[in-house]
């Protein structure tokens, strides 16, 4: 322990310095000469304050005061009127007007010899004080100690369920606010928890994840097994996953860790990622590479196409963040339940969520449902769900329909006038191009589209925005969608209106 500076000492003496501080600092100093010097030094300097603090001042005695004055004033007197009678009349002339100051100082410094004297008196048989140990007195009031300045705590919304999953040993329930110090497992569930705009995890089968930290300042996951993670960027947010000896550190990305017993794999399909061991050397993984570890030893690879978007597509998230009770409140659910005994995998508003069954947390408004499942024809059909905020829909599935209530929508004049105003608009956009660039670099550009689906109201405002099919990332599926948000309808008829853009 390096030497304690002596402001320390003075705070441990007014409280502000917790017991286990204090007790290493009185151990450093059992074994340290000059931090023992400091200590007792500033210990005595402040009993000293408190004494003078503590003590009246002394009478004051004008009467003796007076007295002496007069008989120093009179004793200089008397001498010079001998030195004058002697005819030393040259040195009284001289000096005869420092008589009054040499009078005043005689009288002040007499003064205070004898407030010392009496002072001496009373502080005689004090024994010097003794080592300081910095306890609190009894029935004495100690100063607070100034508020930590801590980061509010977050609380994460369960997007998407998946199985049985456990929650600190109890069934995790899909309202249920996930908080600080929540240990997670899935056994054969999947779980997704958002905890803010753009950020959330998924923890995968037969995985643990410990949330030892998780604050707006930063969120630090311990894992064994394997999580996908979106971090939106810009938002000042640390990500730390700790996955046995090593550390994977983000601010802005999306990235897979699985770890098991000595191996580690990271995955980045967009941003960076660093990964420190027990070397303290740092490997950075860049957007679509892969790094694996086995013991010292690392590995690179170079992620396809189709890794990168299941990447994209892992971690289903809402697309704004109000707050965590806000968002589960206002917020619908899509429990989909199959009735066949065999798995069937279901695509929502374009995206492949997984096989059912599963509990998936969507806005309000209409979203499209498709069942991929063996059928005679071979042929996979969807339908239309439409969901109000708070409530929860349970559309049953079998091998190739949804059986709803909620017809396909027809093709009224209203939808095409709508659409006329779509291409109107889409063909002035510069939007999508810069939604295209980062795809047309790595050169996958060519056969991009993206399928939406539209609801405008009265005035001109989109009420609801799907996607319904796309080969898109997900990033560049976003993009489009926030792209077709900003666009702004004037007054017209309600409707809804599908269309399909091709990049």
């Amino acid at each position: 322990m390096a030497h304690v500076k002596p402001y320390r000492w003075a705070d441990a003496h007014a409280g502000r310095v917790d017991r286990g501080e204090v007790a290493s600092m009185q151990q450093h100093a059992e074994c340290c000469v000059r931090c023992a010097g400091e200590r007792d030094r500033i210990g005595r300097a402040i009993d000293s304050f408190a004494d003078i603090r503590a003590t009246e001042a002394p009478p004051v005695h004008w009467d003796h005061i007076g007295a002496r004055v007069y008989w120093v004033t009179s004793s200089e007197r008397r001498l010079a009127e001998r030195g004058a009678r002697r005819g030393d009349s040259r040195i009284y002339p001289r000096f005869a007007f420092l008589l009054p100051a040499l009078a005043a100082a005689a009288a002040i410094a007499l003064w205070l010899i004898s407030a010392g004297s009496s002072q001496r008196g009373e502080m005689a048989g004090v024994e010097p004080p003794a080592q300081h140990s910095f306890q609190p007195v009894a029935n004495q009031p100690q100063p607070a100690a100034p508020p930590l300045d801590s980061p509010p705590q977050l609380r994460g919304v369960v997007t998407f369920l998946q199985g049985p999953v456990a929650v600190d040993g109890a069934t995790l329930r899909f309202d249920q606010l996930v908080q600080s110090g929540a240990h997670i497992v899935t056994g054969q569930g999947r779980v997704t928890i958002q905890f803010a705009e753009g950020s959330g995890f998924t923890l995968q089968p037969q995985s643990t994840a410990t949330l030892h930290r998780f604050d707006e300042r930063a969120v630090e996951v311990h894992v064994v097994g394997e999580l996908i993670a979106s971090i939106a960027r810009g938002s000042g947010q640390t990500f730390t996953v700790v996955a046995g000896k090593h550390r994977v550190q983000v601010l802005g990305t999306i990235f897979q860790v699985r770890h098991r017993e000595d191996r580690l794999e990271v995955a980045c399909s967009r941003g960076r990622v660093a990964i420190t061991g027990d070397s303290e050397q740092i490997n950075i993984v860049k957007a679509g590479e892969v790094a694996r570890m086995i013991g010292r030893g690392i590995s690179r690879d170079t992620l396809d196409v189709g890794e990168i978007g299941a990447m994209d597509r892992a971690v289903p998230q809402m697309p704004t963040w109000t707050g965590a009770e806000d968002l589960r409140n206002a917020s619908s659910r899509l429990d989909i339940a199959p009735s066949a005994k065999q798995p069937v995998a279901v695509t929502i508003d374009g995206i492949t969520i997984g096989q059912a069954p599963f509990v998936l947390r969507v806005t309000p408004g209409r979203h499209h449902v498709k069942a991929e499942g063996s059928s005679a024809s071979g042929v996979s059909t969807g339908s239309w769900i439409e969901v109000e905020a708070g409530s929860s829909v349970r559309p049953v599935l079998t091998d190739s329909s949804i059986k709803t209530s909620l017809a396909r929508p027809s093709r009224t004049n209203k939808m095409s006038r709508r659409q006329r105003q779509i291409r109107r608009i889409l063909d002035k956009s510069p939007w999508f191009d810069v939604c295209m660039w980062p795809l047309r670099k790595q050169g996958i550009a060519e056969g991009a589209f993206i399928s939406l689906d539209i609801g405008i109201g009265k005035r001109g405002e989109i009420r609801h925005l799907n996607v319904l099919d796309s080969n898109l990332p997900g990033a560049g599926e976003q993009c489009i969608r926030e792209a077709v948000d900003r666009f702004e309808f004037g007054p017209g008829p309600a409707a809804t209106t599908r269309y399909r853009i091709s990049l």
